[in-house]
């Protein structure tokens, strides 16, 4: 932790611990900026899925445009449809989803959140994939 409160410089630590330290750092954030971006870019592919641009976050929090039908059932199965959304996609894909109700987004509107952290980029880019194929086969059959 104190690595995190004061991290290693010329100043408190040998060059070659403050060099790798900035090193680790630069490749850590440009690695999750490639993520944001690619998260971005490949929900705003989907059916039905609004993704503002990520900037300063570890988490995707894509908006779910979805059809009365869907909110309908989910509502009768005594669920949030975010809830009903992300559940499906759990079923479908093993995929872990957080719905957005539990985030306080507005009233009549749904979303979910997926973090940016857990996959190395090429894990993560099939991991996208995969959920790009389930919401676009997902919004096929519930329209």
């Amino acid at each position: 932790m104190g690595v995190l409160c004061d991290p290693p410089t010329i100043e408190n630590s040998s060059k070659e611990t403050a060099e790798q330290y900035a090193k680790e750092k630069s490749t850590i954030l440009s690695l999750i900026e490639q993520k944001a971006k690619m998260t971005m870019e490949v929900f705003n592919q989907c059916k039905n899925i609004k993704c503002k641009p990520i900037a300063g976050a570890l988490y995707a929090f894509p908006r779910v445009l979805l059809p009365n039908s869907v909110i309908k059932a989910a509502r009768e199965s005594g669920q949030e449809p975010c809830e009903y959304f992300c559940k499906a996609m759990l079923e479908e894909t093993g995929i872990v989803t957080v719905p957005g109700c539990g985030f306080g987004q507005e009233p009549g509107t749904y979303h979910f959140r997926v973090s940016l952290l857990i996959w190395n980029l090429e894990e993560f880019a099939k991991v996208l994939e995969t959920m790009k194929n389930f919401i676009n086969k997902y919004f096929e059959t519930h329209k």
